[in-house]
């Protein structure tokens, strides 16, 4: 019989641990890139903001940056 053990890491647990400066890349991105042309461009498409449940919907544009990176 296999023994668990209490706390596994996960792959992201230990891809994570392994990165030096977690927020450079992003803070680099957004300094290279003006993102409210994109955004507004974005809202022609989605412009209430809202899911089919009435709900608030993500934002257009962090969908859209998830999709790039």
């Amino acid at each position: 019989m296999a023994i668990k053990p209490n706390n596994p890491l996960s792959l992201v647990d230990n891809t994570d641990s392994q990165r030096k400066c977690k927020h450079t890349f992003f803070d680099q991105m957004n300094k290279l890139i003006d993102w409210s042309s994109v955004d507004e461009m974005l809202h022609l498409y989605d412009p209430t903001g809202l899911r089919l449940s009435g709900k608030p919907a993500y934002s257009p544009l962090l969908l859209f940056t998830m999709l790039l990176l």
